[in-house]
């Protein structure tokens, strides 16, 4: 979610396999110059062998600020 409020879809597929898989984001500017950077990430994981048919999402965002945190 941006700091608007509003939502940003990405697609794109990612295999099945023990290694993390990456999801790259467009690389050209997404954000007007007036408006703050931001940035988000999710992670979908299984946490072993016997947790194969469980997965996790973890996702989280922020928005920077003038003292770049």
């Amino acid at each position: 979610m941006r700091p608007d409020g509003r939502t940003v879809q990405a697609r794109c597929s990612i295999e099945a396999r023990a290694a993390a898989g990456i999801c790259e984001t467009p690389r050209e500017r997404t954000v007007r110059a007036a408006a703050e950077p931001y940035a988000a990430v999710a992670e979908i994981a299984a946490g072993g062998p016997a947790d194969a048919e469980r997965l996790l999402l973890r996702s989280g965002s922020g928005a920077g600020s003038a003292a770049g945190h």
